[in-house]
């Protein structure tokens, strides 16, 4: 539920927003008080809405949006973060500020949205460099996984690689985390583990060490810019592969001894 507490009196008063509140982030406040402005995760739609009515409107498609002082803008991230861009609250006038594809070579995107300086003149930008430049390397498809791709790409109206069912849009990442990926671990006695998404990202790792793939291509795969990462951070082989690895060097040692024994 939305709410706004006036701090001197502590009283709360209920926002009559129909829609889904948990599907918010980023939401800030005009200077009048009269409207909100937040960030709809799931379609990385920015809406405004009405305190009064409850009513909404979607203004533009992005990211961390903040009502500037002066209440003449609205700042909000487009592009994956590569693009900080201006909007009137009635979505009109959009204009983009910064773009950091045209400044860098290497992949860099805004973190957490601007922040507006009192006078509303100026804007505090948190512009990071992603990782590293291996971060943003190319990965091989394999044929099965490109043809399909393909395929998708053909038949798919959103463009998106894995829509929601629900409403179409993107997926919420931690949603799915919290009610499908922690029940599965759950399930398989690995609760409070510390699991989620970067858990695959081990895995894969370690089914590259099974299949015997060279360090060297492991770190490409990885997009790893340090080997050292790939094979002390994700190095951790699987009982399987060190039983393997075991069982070779043993035979190896004993294996002219066996023969000596059956040759007498």
């Amino acid at each position: 539920m939305l709410q706004i507490l006036d701090i001197a009196t502590g009283k709360l008063t209920p926002i009559p927003y129909n829609g889904e509140v948990s599907d918010f982030a980023r939401l800030s406040c005009s200077p009048d008080g009269k409207y909100l402005v937040g960030q709809i995760v799931a379609w990385k739609q920015i809406v405004v809405i009405d305190v009064g009515s409850g009513s909404a409107r979607n203004i533009a498609e992005g990211m961390n949006p903040s009502w500037s002082p002066k209440g003449d803008w609205i700042a909000y991230e487009h592009d994956k973060g590569l693009k900080c861009m201006l909007i009137h609250p009635d979505g009109t006038g959009a204009k983009v500020v910064l773009d950091l594809e045209k400044r860098f070579h290497v992949y860099r995107t805004f973190l957490q949205g601007a922040v507006w300086s009192p006078d509303g003149e100026k804007l505090l930008l948190n512009e990071a460099k992603v990782k590293t430049e291996a971060s943003n390397d190319y990965i091989p498809l394999d044929p099965t996984s490109a043809q399909t791709l393909l395929d998708w790409k053909r038949e798919s109206s959103t463009g998106l690689v894995f829509p929601s069912p629900v409403n179409g849009g993107c997926y919420n990442a931690g949603t799915i985390q919290q009610h499908i990926l922690r029940r599965a671990f759950e399930k398989l006695g690995l609760a409070n583990k510390g699991l989620g998404w970067h858990t695959f990202r081990h895995t894969y790792r370690a089914h590259l060490d099974e299949m015997g793939a060279p360090i060297g291509v492991q770190q490409k795969l990885m997009r790893h810019c340090n080997v050292a990462t790939t094979m002390n951070v994700y190095g951790n082989a699987s009982s399987k592969a060190k039983l393997d690895a075991n069982s070779k060097v043993v035979q190896m040692a004993i294996a002219p001894q066996m023969r000596e024994a059956a040759a007498v």
